[in-house]
């Protein structure tokens, strides 16, 4: 019986406490808790930073609640600029059950501070785990795309010298600008330069007016255009000799993208241009870009990323430089949040020298841009919430701690390095363009499209090379310092000099040049691994082996996994031991590899792309390793822990490879091809090396705070510069060929018939003949347009081109408008002619584009077939016939005969027969139809 009693008082206390657990869970949830249903009702007002402490407080009561974990973490992340917080709620969550999206709020929250390869593998597990419906899998890409950017741009980093950032709304930042600008001032864009759009959508930007204007100068403003498609562009106008201003130009694709562009800024040299992008080459939000105008080639540069910290995950912009030069200004969202923002004023440092940030912390504190040069204020005007300093000082330095290689100190050094990072770095932002640009040649559907492309990817291929080149003479310096230093011709200060002969090293810490990049604690961890080295290579061929009898075996009994279980349990039994092995060796070598593996490329001065494309596809292995692991399940989990350690053990061996290319250890080099391409035959079946551009390579600097009794600060005004009103624009009609807004032909102006032709080549475009006249309206803005009457017949054609090749380009507008049967009409003195004569007596007459070939003219006849060649095949046929015309003619057998021209070299021309027939088109011949 008392046995009895204890046991119901037993169940009394069990059932007692899960009754408590019932009561607490039910509390939890947002029906029952009135300070829940406040929290979630200030959230769903977008009031987060009212609803983080509410948050807060149920976190406390309730700290396992995954949910509200997650909303707290959302807060943070739009509510403020403290990412931190927002990762730390938001990873708590996403180990929960909850709503796939936590994976891509935590990678925003990643990316925002500054963890660009966590963020990729978030918006990857996000997509994995199935998305949402609201978001566009193609944002995620363009998501994606803006961490692999900021990687780049955060790779090598510096601490600008900050003398102010104040906090201003958006109606009044730019009084901040107005004290530093002697030649102008920002004001409101003139009401007739707002397009329609512009006023539609309630679009007034300011442009920069200067105080005194010539004529010959530019004015640089943003505005819609006629349409919304494709976001604010830069456009600019310029005051003529007349006094009125020109019409306004579109600074083109190299300049717009397909999102917005604002905030432009024209240095005083009128050539340097400042500007803002969200479509560019960039780490998300605006970025802002400088790019250069060339005046002999009417030609903007590629836009140069100014990098981090001038940029940020947020919005940067309406960078300007002072009239000397030595100050720079810009304003960023990235430490406020709604319509506050941050102005801020720092030393100009074109070319500053970098360093390779130490963790992503770092990268916040630099980022927040905080005055770090103490600040004297004049005792005339104090300035509102700073303190006078009690005794002037004198100037300190604070000087960066001693390298493991004195040449770093060498001033001389250091300016060859920063010269050489800023060309590398816009060489490689122009690979980044010029691989964009390639890219768009597979939606090319017209010749003029095709011509206008292959201009611009010719000239980024110009100022890429042009900026290797600079970069390469500016490494090569670098070296060479360096080298002074290893042989004795240089020699550090209060150091002996240290010497190296040629040596073979069995493992790349041994190596001569190890020591300049590798620290002394790093060769000894690097040492320890390698000892491993030969136990790991025995474990992965046992592995690698006893794999391949399990596929074998699976073949041979019809993938019958029964009959192989024997054999699998020993492929996984050895590829376990071989992962847990590796993974002891890969801990200890894979951070120093990769952290010194650029910092050897730049040290030697080597630019090989074959070195870079080595690097690039080691860290494409060890990312693909990362995701494999990152997304494992408990089924297969051995293969694959197994597959992720081939992949990153593949990596190491490229990297050591990488390593012997840029030291030329040859007989090492030899050995680690060996390995990389017997590796990657077992992984991949095949090897391959695709060069790809590699991230920029930067070094450490001196970096000097001085306190300056004369720091620059910013101070607000509110006067602005009187403008003398843009009233009069000009809207040109071309007399050659183009597309107009305005109403040219009337009832006054109607379009001419039968005027009499000049004299010379004239190049029209023939529209179409018709039995009663058209209405101007038909012919879509074109200009100009003429008729030619024969009896109650009219030919209409638009245009007066004395070039073939213009009169291509304008067919090609022509037909883009809808006038698909249009073609090219030629006259000589009045005389109609074919258009292959009219070529010929165009070089005779202006001794132009008939190149040393005896005056010749060449067609590819593609060949005769007895039915339409496909729509594919004519596409091909498009894209290989650099920009030429395709026509088709019928013989006398009714075959279809289909020919590109003209030509005016058998160069040229054999080249596109060649490409036809590589491509398929067996029956492509070149064809001389000189008369």
């Amino acid at each position: 019986m008392k046995g009895l009693k204890l046991v119901a008082i037993y169940l009394f206390i069990i059932f007692g406490t899960i009754l408590s657990w019932g009561q607490t869970d039910s509390i939890s949830t947002p029906q029952n808790n009135p300070l829940r249903v406040k929290a979630d009702s200030l959230f769903k007002a977008h009031n987060y930073p009212k609803a983080i402490p509410l948050y807060q407080e149920l976190l406390k009561q309730f700290p396992r609640d995954a949910e509200i974990k997650y909303q707290l973490g959302k807060c943070y992340l739009f509510g403020t600029r403290n990412m931190i917080p927002a990762v730390q709620y938001l990873k708590e969550a996403s180990l929960a059950e909850i709503e796939t999206k936590v994976y891509y709020y935590l990678a925003e929250a990643l990316r925002y501070s500054y963890q660009f390869e966590d963020a990729i593998d978030y918006y990857r597990r996000y997509v994995v785990s199935g998305g949402s419906p609201d978001m566009n899998l193609d944002e995620i890409e363009r998501l994606v795309t803006l961490c692999e950017n900021g990687s780049f741009l955060t790779k090598y980093i510096y601490a600008p010298t900050v003398y102010d950032n104040e906090i201003s709304s958006t109606q009044n930042f730019l009084n901040y600008y107005i004290p530093l600008l002697e030649r102008g001032s920002f004001v409101p864009i003139p009401e007739n330069l707002r397009t329609s759009t512009d006023k539609q959508r309630g679009y007034r930007a300011k442009m920069f007016y200067p105080k005194e204007i010539k004529p010959g100068d530019y004015i640089y403003y943003s505005s819609y255009g006629k349409s919304t498609s494709w976001g604010t562009d830069i456009f600019r106008i310029q005051l003529l000799e007349n006094g009125k201003w020109s019409k306004p130009e579109n600074l083109g694709d190299v300049i717009n993208s397909s999102l917005d562009e604002e905030y432009p800024f024209i240095m005083p040299d009128g050539l340097t241009l400042y500007f803002a992008s969200k479509g560019h080459y960039g780490m998300g939000g605006y970025d802002i870009y400088k790019s250069i105008y060339n005046p002999e080639s009417k030609q903007w540069s590629t836009p140069e990323n100014l990098g981090f910290p001038i940029n940020s995950p947020f919005d940067d912009f309406l960078f300007i430089t002072t009239a000397n030069d030595t100050l720079a200004c810009f304003t960023s969202n990235r430490n406020h949040i709604s319509d506050t923002l941050s102005v801020i004023l720092l030393k100009n440092e074109p070319n500053p020298t970098r360093r390779t940030p130490k963790e992503y912390t770092e990268l916040i504190q630099i980022s927040k841009l905080k005055p770090n040069v103490e600040r004297v204020e004049k005792q005339t005007t104090p300035k509102k919430g700073k303190d006078k300093p009690q005794n002037q000082q004198k100037p300190t330095i604070r000087h960066k701690p001693a390298s493991f290689n004195s040449v770093e100190n060498d001033p001389e050094y250091s300016r060859a390095l920063a010269k050489g990072f800023a060309a590398q770095k816009l060489a490689d932002s122009l690979k980044i363009k010029l691989e964009e640009l390639r890219s768009r040649f597979d939606y090319v559907t017209t010749a003029e499209q095709r011509i206008r492309l292959e201009k611009k990817v010719t000239k980024v291929e110009d100022d890429m090379l042009a900026a290797q080149k600079e970069a390469d003479l500016q490494f090569a310096l670098a070296s060479k310092i360096e080298q002074e230093y290893l042989t004795g011709k240089r020699k550090p200060n209060n150091k002996n000099n240290v010497s190296f002969v040629a040596d073979n090293p069995d493992f790349i810490y041994q190596a001569q040049f190890a020591s300049t990049v590798f620290r002394s604690d790093e060769i000894k961890k690097l040492a320890d691994a390698e000892k491993l080295r030969s136990a790991i290579k025995k474990l992965r061929e046992q592995a690698i082996d006893k794999r391949n009898n399990y596929n074998k075996c699976l073949v041979v009994n019809n993938g019958n996994n029964t009959a192989c279980n024997a054999i699998y349990q020993q492929y996984i039994l050895t590829a376990k031991r071989y992962s847990s092995l590796f993974e002891k060796y890969f801990s200890k070598k894979y951070k120093i590899y990769s952290d010194c593996i650029e910092v050897a490329r730049i040290k030697s001065g080597n630019t090989d792309s074959e070195v870079r494309a080595i690097i690039r596809k080691a860290q494409n292995n060890f990312r693909t390793a990362d995701a494999i692991i990152n997304n494992i399940s408990a089924e297969g989990k051995s293969e694959s822990i197994f597959e992720a350690s081939l992949l990153r053990d593949l990596g190491l061996f490229q990297l050591d490879l990488a390593y012997a290319k840029i030291w030329r250890l040859k007989l090492m080099e030899q050995k680690m091809l060996s390995n990389v391409l017997k590796l990657e035959n077992e992984i991949f079946g095949h090897t391959s090396y695709n060069p790809v551009v590699t991230k920029e390579n930067n070094k450490e600097e001196n970096i000097e705070t001085p306190t300056s009794p004369n720091t620059p600060q910013l101070t607000k005004e509110e006067k602005q510069v009187l403008i003398t009103p843009i009233i009069s624009i000009i809207d040109e009609v071309p007399a050659d060929f183009g597309i107009t807004d305005k109403k040219v032909y009337t009832d006054e102006n109607p379009i001419p018939i039968n005027q009499p032709l000049p004299n010379g080549i004239i190049y029209r475009i023939q529209i179409g003949a018709f039995s009663k006249p058209q209405n101007p309206t038909f012919f879509k803005g074109m200009v100009p347009v003429f008729g030619i009457q024969t009896g109650k017949i009219i030919r209409y054609y638009i245009g007066n081109l004395t070039r073939y090749k213009d009169a291509e380009n304008a067919l090609s507008q022509i037909k883009q408008k809808g006038f698909k049967d249009a073609f090219i009409v030629a006259w000589y003195n009045g005389t109609r002619v074919t258009t292959q004569r009219a070529q010929q007596l165009e070089g005779k007459t202006f001794s132009t584009n008939i190149k040393n070939d005896e005056n010749r003219l060449y067609i590819v006849e593609v060949g005769r077939y007895e039915k339409p060649l496909s729509q594919n095949e004519i596409n091909t046929i498009r894209n290989l016939s650099q920009g030429k015309e395709l026509s088709r003619k019928t013989d006398t057998n009714g075959h279809l005969i289909y020919f590109i021209g003209n030509f005016d070299n058998i160069e040229e021309a054999t080249r596109v027969k060649d490409n036809l027939i590589a491509s398929g088109l067996l029956k492509a011949v070149v064809v001389d139809i000189t008369q």
